[in-house]
């Protein structure tokens, strides 16, 4: 079976949604450019406007759970055609949460594909760090 055989499964919301904050990271361009195509097809309804928020940081460690303090993330929520979406990106940044709700609540051709590129780049650029590291390592 060639690879273009094989069915692409789609992601649930939660991969969905990992992916599309990935994408505000990794390829927040083109995640800008699909939300503009998109927005301008259709008529979509800011049900929360971007804005900043705080989310708690902890480490879960032998011995129970550590405080690190809170990082700033953007929230939106947006609807289209009934269906609600939200954007939830790493820092202040009002253009890729709301680009990424719309994606969310659209979830039409080139969403799953974006969501899945950007955690696959993520995931690689964690691989090739964890690779530089390995290549630090003395014998003794």
């Amino acid at each position: 079976m060639t690879e273009a055989a094989i069915p692409r499964i789609s992601l649930n919301k939660a991969e969905r949604l990992a992916g599309l904050a990935a994408a505000a990271r990794t390829a927040r361009s083109a995640l800008i450019e699909l939300a503009d195509t998109v927005l301008a097809a259709t008529d979509a309804v800011i049900v929360e406007y971007p804005e900043p928020h705080a989310a708690p940081l902890s480490l879960q460690t032998a011995v129970g759970e550590a405080g690190l303090g809170a990082a700033v993330v953007t929230r939106c929520t947006v609807k289209i055609d009934g269906r609600t979406g939200w954007g939830l990106v790493l820092g202040w940044d009002r253009l890729a949460s709301l680009s990424a709700a719309v994606l969310d609540a659209w979830g039409g051709e080139g969403v799953d594909d974006l969501a899945r590129e950007a955690l696959g780049a993520e995931q690689q650029a964690r691989h090739q760090e964890t690779d530089l590291v390995l290549l630090t390592r003395t014998e003794s």
